[in-house]
């Protein structure tokens, strides 16, 4: 009799198990991230994109409670000065179609702590997992951006996001652009002059992959706003301060460049 009764007492350990693990694979982990890994259609075909942030005044990492992405992205740490949004700060890693809870995104040592935070949702416009200036951020089906602040938790007008910094054209930023193309040989022009609230579009030519920072290496600690802060085949950067500022192709310090900028 003692035979049936283990068999059976096997079996119903093992259907528990499958159904266990069944259970589990559900969702999965990744560090503190946690994505419900179900298909976007099967979960409501009405959501939409949507960041919550619960309030916080750490200031060493940023955690976004839960964020629904429609389309695949980034969730993008910037700093708000004067009601305007700034320089990048940091982001997240790529991430596909779903929702996830509990992402914690790093700010490292470089953010100082004196400006407001927001965490924006963009878009990869370029399907290459990785951030660069193609990539904007996303606008939902009413046309707001997907943003919230992190001190709050609450909403980031468009106003806020879409107001240029106060005392730059466009005409500096965008149609007066300068370039400095990434070659084998490096950074050319290796010295370029532009004036406050100019637009350097650093282009990659090269055949390996290029990430400008701000001097020193490694920590882009002089200017540190201006840093790609991964590779990619362009980036952006606005020079809002005046002074020279030297940086460096992180993946390989042997290449270097310096903007000088001056008062227009």
């Amino acid at each position: 009799m003692k035979l049936p009764i283990v068999l059976c007492s096997l079996l119903l350990i093992g259907i528990a198990g499958f159904w266990l693990f069944g259970f589990q694979s559900n969702k999965v982990n990744n560090g503190d991230i946690e994505l419900r890994s179900e298909p976007m259609s099967d979960i409501d075909d009405s959501l939409e994109s949507r960041i919550l942030i619960e309030p916080q005044l750490e200031q060493e990492t940023v955690v976004v409670s839960e964020v629904v992405l429609t389309e695949p992205g980034f969730l993008v740490v910037r700093e708000i000065i004067n009601d305007t949004a700034g320089q990048i700060v940091e982001i997240s890693s790529y991430l596909d179609v779903g929702t996830y809870s509990n992402i914690e995104i790093p700010l490292g040592e470089f953010y100082s702590g004196a400006n407001e935070l927001m965490v924006l949702l963009y878009e990869d416009a370029g399907s290459d997992q990785v951030l660069n200036d193609l990539d904007q951020p996303y606008v939902d089906g009413s046309g707001d951006y997907v943003a919230r602040f992190v001190t709050t938790g609450d909403v980031v007008t468009n106003e806020v996001i879409e107001t240029k910094p106060a005392g730059i054209s466009l005409a500096d930023m965008g149609m007066n652009a300068q370039t400095i193309t990434y070659t084998n040989e490096g950074f050319e022009p290796a010295t370029l002059d532009v004036g406050v609230g100019a637009m350097v579009h650093f282009v990659n030519e090269s055949d390996t992959q290029m990430w400008v920072a701000s001097d020193s290496h490694p920590a882009h600690d002089i200017l540190p706003t201006f840093d790609q802060f991964k590779p990619g085949d362009m980036f952006m950067y606005v020079f809002e301060e005046t002074g020279t500022w030297e940086y460096h192709d992180h993946l390989n310090p042997t290449a270097v460049g310096t903007i000088i900028v001056e008062e227009n």
